[in-house]
């Protein structure tokens, strides 16, 4: 857990991590002692320490199981080293409180050695890094399209053998497909198909949808340096913009903005804002739940809850033989969710060396309880989501 806890400078002041959000409650107070300097010149107090109580810092209690980040950690670090990736992240929130049960990234670092954190590039990448979303995206897409009305799954839409000419520029799938449901356009992530989809609500309804879902807007998990990400104003979409937003491309979320987005549509539409901080502890053991953080947005429905629904039975159709997760299934237990496979943008275009694999999960899905997800950040030479995210 260094990259969340994060370490404090020499003179005991947070600068990273917990360690700098809730720096004002951990460091107590300090206190003035009258004393003399011997012939050595060293410091001898007169009149010893007083009861230190009230001076004292408190405790903070965050809501990070150890047990679970330790899993989570082990997971991420085998899959950065199986597929050879620069770095990778994942988060664990509590569907029914938004507590974050687990936030690991690699590379991490040895708190006590805090200058290796800048020499290996490790930071809370979940809430620092904004990343194209990818394909993982198009559950949004649907959201919207469903708590509209004007999509449902059983609808046919047909997917043009995986080309569609829009202007000069050609939408392309990864395989070639026919006429499908809905439903099986997602399982299959058609970016064509969720084109169409888009457009029976349009843009507009699109980018009012995605504001709720909370793209484009800090979670207010509170922790420090946490990227807004970036949803450019509908009027400067145009025809292309738009369908790009619509598969994930041309926006950019965090991997907390996305794991919290899934367990909204998995608590049948409500919103909850992850929190780490669970309590406040003084030295009399007296608790009590720690500030709310300023851009923490209070829990309300953003969703219908037959459209959350429909979305999450949509969702486990991936984890299916025929899905594109079929890697993520659990013996026992039914997975929903998307995988994501996007390119990275350098020097302006993008790159077709460099790739983000992800997989956001909600499990069990008939009794939600978890969202996970896993960002693999430049896996080689595999770097499709469901082979590369979705084990892990």
């Amino acid at each position: 857990g260094s990259t969340v806890i994060g370490h404090a400078d020499v003179d005991g002041r947070g600068v990273e991590g917990v360690e700098k959000q809730f720096d004002q409650y951990l460091r107590g107070s300090g206190v003035t002692l009258p004393g003399i300097k011997d012939a050595r010149g060293r410091e001898l107090l007169i009149e010893g320490l007083d009861d230190t109580m009230e001076m004292a810092g408190r405790d903070v209690v965050l809501t990070i199981d150890s047990y679970l980040q330790l899993v989570t950690e082990s997971a991420l670090a085998r899959t950065v080293e199986k597929h050879n990736a620069a770095a990778a992240t994942a988060v664990m929130i509590d569907i029914p409180t938004g507590e974050v049960l687990a936030l690991a990234s690699i590379p991490n670092y040895d708190p006590n050695q805090p200058k290796t954190a800048f020499e290996r590039g490790a930071r809370t990448r979940a809430v620092t890094d904004a990343i194209e979303p990818g394909s993982t995206q198009k559950a949004f897409t649907f959201a919207a399209a469903l708590d509209a009305g004007k999509v449902k799954p059983e609808h046919q839409f047909d997917c043009q053998m995986g080309r569609m000419q829009i202007g000069k520029v050609t939408i392309r799938d990864t395989h070639p497909l026919g006429i499908l449901t809905a439903a099986e356009t997602f399982q299959h992530s058609s970016n064509i198909c969720t084109v169409k989809i888009a457009r029976r609500i349009g843009r507009e309804a699109l980018a009012e949808a995605l504001a709720r879902f909370g793209v484009g807007r800090r979670t207010g998990i509170g922790l420090p340096g946490e990227a807004r990400g970036l949803l450019r104003p509908v009027e400067r979409w145009g025809e292309i913009g738009f369908s790009n937003i619509a598969f994930g491309q041309g926006l950019t979320v965090t991997p907390m903005q996305l794991t919290a987005g899934y367990a909204m549509m998995a608590a049948s539409g409500v919103w909850r804002s992850p929190r780490i901080g669970l309590a406040l502890v003084d030295p009399s053991g007296h608790e009590e739940p720690p500030p709310v953080p300023s851009d923490a947005r209070p829990e309300a429905r953003v969703m219908n809850e037959h459209a959350a629904r429909m979305l999450l039975a949509i969702m486990r159709k991936v984890t299916e033989p025929e899905g594109t997760a079929k890697l993520a299934a659990i013996p026992g237990y039914p997975v929903a969710g998307k995988t994501g496979t996007a390119q990275k943008v350098s020097r302006g275009r993008y790159d077709p060396d460099k790739w983000i694999a992800s997989f956001i999960g909600v499990v069990p899905a008939d009794k939600p309880k978890l969202a996970l997800s896993v960002i693999v950040d430049e896996p080689r030479p595999i770097h499709l989501g469901g082979q590369v995210a979705a084990p892990a």
